[in-house]
């Protein structure tokens, strides 16, 4: 059998990869034009609904574990998923308010802003946070409530940024914490309310430092997004550093007598 072979055509593989290679430049080009045309708010509203889609997923079948549909699950599976199953409600959570501060600071959501007693917000945020503090033997104090102080506030939103907080507070801490979270106001009445917080050791009783928090120069995103909400509200999420080369954080609200009357 003679077999005869035409040398002078090229390989007839070469030809789909040249075209697959252009094909691939098309379609870089056409991405990267289409995300130089796309809007911040845009983007934003397809990243959450992007990331939350797989956690209402996660969230639901976390849930249907839970009520047994698919038979019983031991003490120690029901553990795990209920731990699945708020971590993926954490993070849906932390998407909204990603969103929802985005929003805030491009003036396409109003804040329902109300004259709050800041007391009250605290002691909500630290109630939505009772469950995590139980598992890490933590407890917080608010300090200077003995009266009200009045800012103006959407208590949704102020909620939520302190709740980051406290949360994240809580996390860079070790077990058996005690937190004391002080409501300062400006000598005059007027002008800010800042709040300083001290962890003090359960075990020890001593100060352990004069500040809840001590931040590396990236903001992590939790806090980020508080202080986009604090912002919104004529506040200020500062940090500083006197006397050592990490960043103490505090909070600083504008009361209802310079706001509220503007």
């Amino acid at each position: 059998m003679c077999l005869l072979m035409n040398t002078d055509e090229p390989p007839t593989s070469s030809a789909p990869a040249a075209e697959n290679q252009m094909l691939g430049r098309q379609l870089l080009t056409q991405s990267e034009g289409a995300l130089d045309q796309m809007t911040p708010d845009r983007f934003v509203s397809m990243l959450a609904h992007d990331l939350r889609s797989p956690l209402s997923s996660i969230i639901g079948y976390a849930e249907v574990l839970l009520e047994g549909y698919f038979g019983p699950l031991t003490d120690e599976q029901a553990e795990q998923v209920r731990i699945i199953h708020a971590s993926a409600r954490r993070v849906a959570d932390l998407i909204a308010l990603v969103s929802d501060a985005f929003k805030v600071t491009q003036g396409q959501l109003a804040l329902n802003i109300q004259p709050l007693d800041v007391r009250q917000v605290l002691h909500n945020a630290v109630t939505e946070l009772t469950s995590y503090l139980v598992t890490r033997d933590q407890t917080f104090h608010i300090i200077g409530g003995d009266r009200p102080h009045i800012i103006p506030a959407d208590q949704e939103r102020l909620q939520a940024a302190l709740t980051l907080l406290l949360r994240f507070a809580a996390q860079q801490s070790p077990p058996h914490s005690a937190f004391d979270i002080h409501i300062v106001p400006s000598p005059d009445g007027k002008g800010t309310l800042t709040l300083i917080g001290h962890v003090t050791s359960s075990e020890t009783n001593t100060k352990r430092d004069p500040v809840e928090l001590r931040l590396q120069s990236t903001l992590p995103l939790p806090l980020a997004i508080a202080r986009m909400l604090i912002q919104a509200h004529g506040g200020r999420l500062t940090w500083s550093s006197p006397e050592t080369d990490e960043d103490i954080l505090r909070v600083e609200l504008p009361v209802a007598s310079t706001m509220l009357s503007s």
